[in-house]
């Protein structure tokens, strides 16, 4: 069953709703406010209302909306084109349980434009699953990220090891700072550089 419409909203209206059915933006103006004004007495589940897939300017000017708890969108179209106030309280949807195809809710902030004080209702808690989610797939992100790392820096330790070994053996060299190489001609890799070509150093007679 959708919601009925409340009597703060008609307070609302009448409070805030002032412009005329021929100037538009004024409306749009006029019946954010009304909404805003419905999401802090009444929570913010009271909002406005727009058609799916188009942006905010598509906002319409003569409609409050109401996500019911299936996420269907119940729509009052509390104005008609020659200015006549169509809602009363309790009056019920004009278009109720519009589906996601049919029809976008646009939440409001709740602001108290009337001064009415603390809010007929508290507000229900947003949503945070997306975010959570979110937060999840970043955290696991930086876990693989952080793996990655410490398998370059293994590698790194181990080329830094056989760095070090090269040159204490080239420091227990001889002191002219030669190293005598005891191995046959050698094509091939060496540090990391390839095709170097190595030749063993003739022995010199004492």
């Amino acid at each position: 069953m959708a919601m009925l419409f409340p009597q703060e909203g008609i307070e609302a209206i009448r409070a805030l709703y002032k412009a005329s059915p021929q100037d538009e933006p004024a409306r749009k103006r006029d019946i954010q406010l009304v909404g805003e004004q419905m999401c802090f007495d009444l929570g913010n589940r009271w909002g406005n209302k727009k058609r799916t897939g188009t942006d905010d300017s598509f906002r319409s000017a003569d409609s409050i909306a109401y996500l019911e708890p299936d996420n269907s969108v119940s729509v009052w179209d509390i104005q008609s084109s020659s200015g006549v106030i169509l809602v009363s309280a309790g009056s019920p949807p004009t278009y109720p349980n519009l589906p996601p195809s049919e029809a976008s809710f646009m939440p409001c902030i709740p602001v108290d434009h009337m001064g009415n004080g603390g809010g007929g209702t508290e507000p229900e808690p947003p949503d945070d699953s997306e975010i959570i989610a979110k937060l999840d797939e970043i955290i696991a992100t930086q876990g693989i990220i952080i793996g990655i790392l410490e398998q370059q820096q293994n590698v790194l330790n181990v080329h830094t090891a056989k760095l070090d070994e090269i040159i204490t053996k080239l420091n227990e060299g001889s002191g002219s700072g030669k190293f005598t190489i005891k191995y046959p001609n050698y094509v091939g890799r060496v540090l990391g550089i390839s095709n170097v070509v190595l030749t063993p150093i003739p022995q010199e007679n004492p």
